[in-house]
């Protein structure tokens, strides 16, 4: 992917691709434009979880290396981290993603048996 070039928004969903053309007004961006906006903006985005951010990264890595990488080594190993921080992180967020939906669904199946059984539950309280 050439770091000038347009970032490939075709490979998202609608719902994505719309919310990175409202952000830079109606254009489609360049790949190493997307690639400086904050984490934190882009998961503020219709659309945008940790996956499709990781994904978004992983493209906008391809095409637009760090300033300096090739000057020192210890780069590297930072980016390694970095990228699997973020990676940890995605996992973190969908899991409690999943268990507050699982929650929320036991929390919904309770209250739909409570209200069945209508004022005799109460008393029994």
């Amino acid at each position: 992917m050439h770091e000038n070039g347009f970032f490939p928004i075709k490979h998202f969903s609608r719902r994505v691709q719309e919310s990175i053309l409202e952000a830079f007004d109606g254009r489609c961006p360049s790949t190493s434009e997307l690639a400086q906006l904050p984490d934190v903006f882009l998961l503020t985005l219709p659309g945008f979880g940790p996956k499709t951010l990781r994904k978004i990264r992983a493209l906008t890595a391809e095409g637009s290396p760090s300033p300096g990488h090739a000057r020192t080594g210890a780069s590297r190993p930072l980016r390694t981290e970095i990228d699997r921080l973020r990676r940890e992180l995605g996992d973190l967020r969908d899991e409690f993603e999943h268990r507050q939906y699982d929650l929320r669904r036991r929390l919904d199946l309770i209250s739909t048996e409570m209200a069945g059984q209508g004022p005799a539950f109460e008393r029994k309280a």
